[in-house]
């Protein structure tokens, strides 16, 4: 079974993420973003409609209408 995890976090309307991503660490995930697979997300805002791709760790970050 693939998965990913969310704690602590609030994610919006119409958000994808990817398998084996985490978000967690009161994160802040807008409207309509992208989270690729294998993405650890922690104590970061992403902006409405910002895509990250596979294989990122995200930290302490403000991102705002962005992709990486």
């Amino acid at each position: 079974m693939v998965s990913s995890v969310v704690n602590d976090s609030t994610v919006e309307e119409h958000v994808l993420i990817g398998p084996y991503s985490n978000v967690r660490g009161e994160s802040y995930i807008c409207r309509e973003v992208h989270i690729g697979t294998s993405v650890e997300v922690n104590r970061t805002h992403l902006g409405e409609k910002s895509k990250i791709s596979h294989f990122h760790m995200l930290g302490m970050l403000k991102l705002e209408l962005m992709s990486i």
